[in-house]
């Protein structure tokens, strides 16, 4: 999953976070377990790092993407009891995931999903079945989320389908890679951590409509794992986005008082085969408090919102 892609998102009250198509490997049923050990290697071996791998139209991927998010609320308006809500869901996906289009930094633009499994529960509900076994499914990214489109079996999703779709997979394209945000130019040995690219995050927000005051991370070579026969790297993020001024999906007029969001991801990326990422995970937990204003006076809205994303990724 683009890491810098999932920011936006997890900026306003409801968010999404999932990921982006990766390269093949191997065959996999589940996601695999990331080890934050480091496995023995000479102390002088040095690793590229390398997030962004290019996509290829007719790559053919098997996912199983899932997504737990849970929304807490609290709305106050004047003179009247504050609202809470507290709404937590879980989103499931099993599918192949076949590119369609390219853009120009070799990202997926128009993808092709046939779902083996999609499901959603609400709270402690039963799954409810968004799309089921056989449907085809077609994202297609804008620089905005809000413009990209999805279709399930060449019909305008529902809003249920794409709010999950929003939640598992990245709608959105464009901006830095995460090798020019999270990245090193220079191979780097077990161990070994640097900086975020501060500058450049900051800059892509900004275009994106969200002002923040700083951005700070660090990126860890945390080890090597097998997975399935093909070494990885265990590479661990982390970042925090704080002072965050405004954000324009807000309604017209809104004040941003307080926001921050704070990110923790791990990944597997292969050092052989077709170089593709095998699994990941990330964590992000975000907290925002907005003026609103109304016919009835400005409205105070307290959010936080906690995000889990967990992908494995196969050939078909």
């Amino acid at each position: 999953m683009k890491l810098i892609a999932l920011l936006p998102i997890a900026l306003v009250p409801v968010l999404v976070q999932c990921g982006g198509e990766a390269r093949p490997i191997q065959s996999a049923q589940a996601a695999p377990q990331v080890s934050a050990s480091a496995s023995a290697a000479a102390p002088a071996r040095t690793y590229p790092i390398r997030m962004h791998w290019a996509h290829r139209v007719g790559d053919r991927t098997h996912a199983i993407l899932d997504d737990d998010k849970r929304d807490q609320s609290v709305t106050r308006l004047p003179g009247k009891p504050a609202n809470k809500s507290d709404k937590v869901t879980h989103a499931h996906l099993d599918g192949t995931l076949i590119v369609q289009e390219v853009d120009d930094k070799e990202n997926a633009r128009r993808t092709e999903i046939l779902v083996n499994e999609l499901w959603q529960t609400t709270g402690d509900g039963a799954r409810v079945v968004l799309a089921p076994a056989g449907t085809h499914l077609m994202v297609t990214r804008a620089a905005r989320r809000q413009d990209a489109q999805v279709t399930s079996n060449g019909q305008p999703a529902s809003k249920e389908l794409r709010d999950a779709m929003d939640g598992l997979l990245t709608l959105s394209i464009g901006g830095p890679t995460d090798d020019e945000v999270f990245g090193t130019p220079e191979p780097q040995a077990l161990g070994a951590e640097w900086g975020v690219n501060s500058a450049v995050a900051q800059k892509d927000l900004a275009e994106k409509g969200i002002v923040a005051g700083s951005m700070t991370g660090k990126v860890k070579l945390a080890g090597t794992e097998r997975v399935r026969d093909v070494e990885c790297l265990d590479l661990r993020v982390e970042f925090t986005v704080s002072g965050i001024e405004s954000v324009s999906d807000l309604p017209p007029g809104s004040i941003v008082e307080s926001g921050s969001v704070d990110a923790h991801m791990h990944g597997l990326f292969a050092l052989s085969g077709n170089l593709a990422r095998l699994g990941e995970e990330m964590e992000t937990s975000t907290l925002l408090k907005v003026r609103v204003p109304t016919p009835q006076g400005n409205v105070q809205i307290d959010v936080k919102v906690y995000d889990r994303q967990r992908a494995s990724y196969a050939p078909p």
